[in-house]
């Protein structure tokens, strides 16, 4: 009796485990579908191509997130985006339309740190000096490799 509870409890997890993923592969799918449709959509309400970040989150439970960058002008003009985008979901890609469906609108301007502050505040407050000395070794990484850049293009005189 034992070996049967033990091996229907492995089956039974084995196969929650299995559906679980069935369902996060269907969610992911419609995501990277809805892409490109929902740029469309949005730069043709708006007059212009956002910068959009679709992602699933799988857990325990099942997270959907779609995020835009605009540029400010667009924010002040449109202040309800975050439900037109909702909406356009709710109409065209009802299986991505969940509760735990979040919507986020930022400027195109906001630097990478700031968004990291904003998303992610407890994270920022446990590794926040962490994340600017990360950034700041990046970019300084950046300026070196296009001033080699410049360097390597400019011509030589023989």
């Amino acid at each position: 009796m034992n070996k049967m509870l033990k091996r229907g409890l492995i089956i039974g997890g084995i196969a929650a485990a299995g559906y679980q993923g069935f369902r996060v592969y269907k969610l992911a799918k419609a995501a990277m579908a809805m892409k490109e449709p929902l740029k469309e959509y949005l730069s043709t309400q708006f007059g212009e191509e956002p910068k959009l970040i679709c992602s699933v989150e799988a857990n325990l439970v099942i997270s959907v997130s779609v995020t835009a960058k605009f540029n400010a002008e667009i924010l002040d003009k449109y202040p309800d985006i975050d439900q037109s985008i909702m909406d356009y979901i709710a109409q065209y890609y009802p299986i991505l339309f969940i509760k735990r469906l979040t919507v986020k609108v930022y400027d195109k301007d906001m630097s990478t740190l700031d968004l990291i502050r904003e998303q992610h505040p407890k994270f920022y407050k446990y590794f926040g000096k962490l994340i600017e000395k990360k950034l700041q070794a990046a970019e300084c990484c950046k300026e070196s490799a296009e001033d080699e850049q410049d360097k390597a293009t400019e011509p030589s005189d023989l």
